[in-house]
């Protein structure tokens, strides 16, 4: 018992007794730690299942039509999942539009023209993300009850919001990896070993 708990701590004696080891960046560890936050939950779970039944379905012969329905069916009931989990988020996503452009905008603390931008743009992105989750609230209710509603209408405009939110979250994104990216090409870019 005693070998199995001292090879549990291992690591943690390893990584002591290094001291010359180089410490991991605290802002690369914060940003790391976000994309870990955002693909983890019950909806990139869903999507993924989404993705390797629809992989499945691909390489079902066409002969099997049986196994094809059934797969295209927990396909559909998957996608209506991810939409009920995803819906009425719109009140929240608002909130914080309304806090990131009064933080852009405002004046309690002093703020360049490009920290300003960047609030602006970081507002955009839940200002159009509040469009595209009500849209695709209601892609959700035209495809489970108001079916004579016009499905093409709402499926363009919800991707429409969508591309507009992902392209400010991109640029957002690019901005954020913009000192670690500098400070490694410039720092400790060439410090080998690992």
């Amino acid at each position: 018992m005693a070998t199995v708990a001292s090879n549990a701590t291992s690591p943690a004696l390893s990584a002591a007794s290094h001291p010359s080891r180089p410490r991991p960046d605290p802002t690369t560890v914060a940003i790391l730690d976000q994309y870990r936050r955002k693909y983890l939950g019950i909806d990139m779970v869903l999507k993924t299942l989404c993705y390797a039944l629809r992989m499945r379905l691909h390489y079902t012969p066409e002969s099997d039509k049986a196994q094809r329905d059934y797969v295209a069916t927990l396909i559909d009931r998957i996608i209506e999942c991810r939409m009920l989990c995803n819906s009425v988020k719109e009140p929240g996503t608002a909130k914080s539009a309304i806090v990131a452009l009064k933080k852009a905008l405002g004046h309690d603390q002093p703020r360049t023209s490009f920290q300003r931008a960047i609030g602006v743009l970081t507002a955009m992105s839940f200002g159009f993300r509040v469009f595209e989750q009500l849209f695709g609230d209601l892609g959700f209710t035209q495809k489970i009850v108001m079916q004579h509603w016009d499905r093409y209408y709402l499926s363009n405009k919800y991707k429409m919001f969508k591309t507009f939110s992902l392209l400010c979250c991109a640029l957002l994104e690019i901005n954020k990896l913009r000192g670690p990216v500098r400070k490694w090409l410039g720092g400790g870019g060439g410090g080998g070993g690992g």
